[in-house]
């Protein structure tokens, strides 16, 4: 049962309804609207979405509302409307709009990242009268969540911005491997034995022996570098998830040579992993791109899967676990935790003790444990639990999934048990044979002169690219006024606009040009009270900043696919 409420209807002197909840006024019992319009100035923020917690009589959403002037959102959350103890009004049902309760499918990170773009991540709370009296509890978990969704969303895009360039050159140098390798849709469900994903968490180490025991009537799959803990304990997996473009991904790998095991590997992974295993992989690209998918299935006839992950090798490898097999899953090795005050499990190459530096310094967070205990994590991998929840309630699996880590943190919304009840109960008991192998798949490649041949086609793209990147900044150049636009150079710069737009989906440019204009639309963002010299100058400087750059990535991905061109050229059995 819900919670009591005394409840009392009563009318300000301006004649406005207004609430009285167990003694507390929801809004000024003398103008109501007055009181709601100062607020609202007080609280509105330029560029950012603001979440109300507490509607009462929704005087504060019309005060807000009439500050907006740049497609800033506003969320509603109210324990009472989740309680049906009030209702939202009919004009608060529309954009902008919206309400989000603690039963919604959507966490409230994915609600907000659903209803807002990238430039408005930033996001205001805004605490209603008194709602931190009459639900404390909740108005501290709505905050932990929000500052959860922000710590992501900035983790997010400072990476998208930081590294967009290495993925470019990584998708470049992939592009031959991805051609021609399996895509990963190729073993859609052809599986049906258990899946046992093991990552590199500290407690991997006590399950490797049964691990051993009972690999071959299940599907090992490996996160990442995980792959030397297994090989160091003579256990070879089925596959190799990798999603990391760094350097330092491509150090777990540099010095092996892998013969049985095939590696699943992303578009922007980083490319000399490929080299260190000798069977032929599995390709797929991830949920966020539309664009790399497009550009493979009508240049090179292609077809990718999109896969749900959440930013580590982990979670993906969660995700590809349900894609290929419709067996149930454990997950070993997912401590999330620095159990035993390790970072890895043993022979990981990232494995060390957590030093009282660490703990001192408050680097150090303690959560609860798969036990019901608490265990010292840090903010990195609580947020990566809390991402692997977001999956499970966003897209639930249809096979069982277990946690059988044994240790760490506790990941709520899957069930836990031993790692050698989940063998006892799947794996050693069952022993199931199936029927498909890979040896069986059939794969079309594509010869290198017919490569070579889009390649060369590519790069008169980017000529073209060039060119009109540089004539919009000969027209803002030639701008003569210092107020505003001529219609002329408007109409030349929409022309040019929507000439790259219908360009950029031909050529390897995914992962930069969004980026950039998410940097550009930042940097210059609108400030209160602008002038009209001001508006203009801002706009100018924007443009011109972010054609500059345009053209400065362009010239990297053009010689990106000339390097790929020289590659094949000079392989050796390259006929010219």
């Amino acid at each position: 049962m819900g919670r009591t409420f005394k409840i009392e209807a009563l009318e300000a002197k301006t004649g406005h309804a207004v609430l009285k909840i167990d003694g507390y006024l929801l809004h000024s019992k003398y103008n109501p609207i007055k009181e709601a319009q100062k607020y609202a100035k007080e609280q509105y923020a330029m560029h950012h979405s603001h979440i109300i917690f507490g509607y009462g009589n929704g005087y504060i959403i019309d005060a807000l509302s009439e500050q907006l002037a740049h497609g800033e959102k506003i969320l509603i959350i109210d324990p009472m409307i989740e309680q049906g103890i009030i209702k939202i009004h009919e004009r608060h049902k529309r954009e902008p709009f919206y309400y989000w309760s603690s039963s919604e499918e959507n966490t409230l990170g994915m609600y907000i990242s659903g209803i807002t773009s990238s430039k408005e991540s930033k996001v205001k709370v805004i605490c209603s009268y008194n709602y931190d009296k009459l639900f404390p509890k909740e108005l501290r978990s709505t905050l932990h969540l929000i500052k959860d969704y922000q710590e992501k969303s900035i983790i997010n895009e400072n990476t998208t911005i930081l590294f967009s360039k290495k993925w470019q050159k990584n998708l470049a140098e992939n592009t031959i491997s991805v051609i021609n390798d399996y895509s990963l849709e190729k073993i859609h469900r052809k599986y049906s034995k258990p899946v046992i994903i093991a990552s590199g968490g500290p407690s991997l180490t006590k399950q490797l022996p049964l691990l051993k025991r009972i690999k071959d009537n299940a599907i090992l799959i490996a996160a990442g570098s995980t792959i030397n803990s297994l090989l160091a304990a003579n256990i070879e997996p089925d596959f190799v998830v990798s999603i990391d473009g760094g350097e330092s991904n491509y150090h777990h790998f540099k010095e092996l040579e892998i013969k049985n095991a095939r590696l699943i590997y992303c578009a922007f992974n980083h490319p000399k992993i490929r080299h260190s295993f000798k069977k032929k992989a599995f390709a797929f690209v991830t949920s966020e791109e539309n664009q790399t998918v497009d550009y493979f299935n009508r240049k090179f006839d292609r077809h990718f899967p999109k896969i749900i992950g959440g930013g580590t090798v982990a979670h993906f490898a969660l995700s590809i676990a349900q894609y290929i097999s419709s067996g149930p899953i454990a997950m070993i090795g997912q401590d999330l935790a620095y159990t035993n005050n390790k970072t890895h499990a043993s022979n990981n190459k990232h494995e060390r003790k957590i030093t009282k530096q660490e703990i001192v310094s408050g680097g150090i967070m303690v959560a609860d444990g798969y036990y019901g205990d608490r265990v010292s994590t840090s903010k990195v991998l609580y947020s990566m639990k809390t991402t692997f929840e977001e999956m499970a309630k966003l897209a639930p699996s249809k096979v069982p999934v277990y946690n059988c880590t044994e240790g760490g943190l506790k990941i709520n919304g899957y069930n836990q048990i031993p790692f050698q009840e989940f063998c006892e109960k799947y794996v050693d008991v069952q022993n199931i044979q199936d029927n498909f192998s890979i040896e069986m798949l059939v794969n079309n490649e594509i010869d290198d002169h017919s490569l070579v041949d889009i390649f060369e086609d590519e790069l008169i793209i980017y000529d073209k690219i060039n060119s009109y990147l540089s004539e919009a900044l000969l027209i803002l150049k030639k701008n003569k006024s210092e107020v505003d636009f001529s219609k002329n150079s408007l109409k030349k710069l929409d022309k040019i606009d929507k000439k790259l737009m219908k360009l950029y989906p031909d050529v390897q440019m995914q992962f930069i040009v969004g980026p950039l204009v998410l940097e550009s639309s930042q940097a210059f963002l609108e400030n209160e009270n602008e002038t009209v010299i001001e508006t203009y100058q801002r706009v100018y400087n924007q443009s011109k900043s972010l054609y500059k750059n345009l053209l400065e990535v362009t010239k990297e991905s053009k010689e990106n696919i000339e390097s790929v061109i020289y590659q094949l050229k000079n392989k050796e059995n390259y006929i010219k």
